[in-house]
Parts: C-alpha cells; structure tokens; sequence
C-alpha cells in the first residue's frame, strides 16, 4: 500500500478503546486516512474538515453532505475491519461523489467502488464500468425490463394497480434483479408509476 508515516498515539498513557477508530494522516499528494489507534471523536471531525475544505471549490453543497456521509460512515467502517484501508485520492473522492449525486451509481454501487479504491486507488468511472456498478438510466431500455417483470408478475401487478402502493418497491427490486442491479431505481419508479 505504500511508504506509511508513523502513528503517535495522542495520549499514549492513555489505555486504548478496542472498538474505537482513529482517523489518522492526512496527506496533501492525496488524502489516506490510515485505522491503526483509537483517537478521541473530535480528531475524525478535524479530519472530516480538512477533506472537506480541500474539496470545497470541486464539490457542490449536497456532494459535501454526501462526502461527509461516506467519509464519516463508510470509510470509517472499513477502515476498523482493514487497517490496510487508505482513502482513494481527494481527486478519486470527489469523483465517486459526483458519480453518486449525478446517478451514475446507486448509493450500494458506491458503498462498493468506495470500498474497492480503498484497497487499490484508480480512475472511479473505468473501475465503476469493470465492475458493473454504472446504473442504467436509459428510459427505453428500463421500459422493457418494467415490462418483463410485470408479465411474469401479473397478479401482483393486477394487486399494484388496484391500490396496493406497498408493492411499488416489490416491483423496483425485481425491475432491479431483472437488470442485474444496474438499473436505476428513481427511473424505474418513475416507469412504474406511468404504466
């Protein structure tokens, strides 16, 4: 993974917390955060703020939110069962995020490109089209998939039409299985709901 600074404990007669997670190193080429010690909560939101101000002229507002979300949860969590886990670059980051808030990835889709750069940071969008992860927002497309499931799901179907609203998310999640989890899931509500 690369040449490491060391980790200094901030208070080393302190005992350690198995369960805590430390967010450690930020550096400028490219942010990594290594997971080696506990450090106090007020250090994540020192380097949550770093990140995000370093991000600041590339991200949008709600990109940050997001940004803060999967920094703050996801990378977090990865990094206390891998400590081997590093950021992708702040360059990478922000393009997972506008990958993310332009529809381009399911939230689960960059729960799993965010999880895969961690381990061998490269480009978001070929490493997304490697692994599958790029939604398909193509209407004409997602129509037939809609209507493939609704054939082989008429009595459901007859139920939806009727009034039971329940079963919307029945049928996104067989529109979704149907397209092997690449289909966007606001399109095929939105095709749902016309048909």
């Amino acid at each position: 993974m690369g040449d490491r600074a060391p980790v200094h404990a901030e208070h080393p007669a302190q005992p350690v917390n198995d369960v805590a997670v430390c967010l450690q190193h930020l550096v400028t080429a490219g942010i990594q955060i290594r997971c080696m010690l506990p450090k106090p909560e007020q250090l994540k939101k020192t380097a949550y703020h770093e990140l995000y101000h370093s991000l600041e002229d590339v991200l949008t507002v709600p990109e940050k939110k997001m940004l803060a979300n999967y920094l703050l949860a996801d990378a977090v969590g990865y990094m206390s069962k891998d400590s081997e886990l590093v950021l992708p670059s702040e360059q990478n980051f922000a393009k997972i995020i506008q990958m993310l808030t332009s529809d381009k990835l399911s939230s689960r889709g960059g729960k799993d490109l965010l999880l895969d750069l961690m381990g061998n940071d490269s480009d978001p969008e070929t490493r997304a089209k490697e692994m599958n992860l790029i939604q398909n927002s193509d209407p004409e497309a997602m129509k037939k998939i809609v209507e493939g499931v609704i054939s082989s799901e008429a009595e459901k179907w007859a139920e939806y039409k009727a009034g039971a609203e329940k079963l919307e998310m029945y049928f996104v999640g067989k529109c979704m299985k149907a397209a092997a989890g690449s289909g966007n899931p606001k399109v095929f509500i939105e095709i749902i709901k016309s048909l």
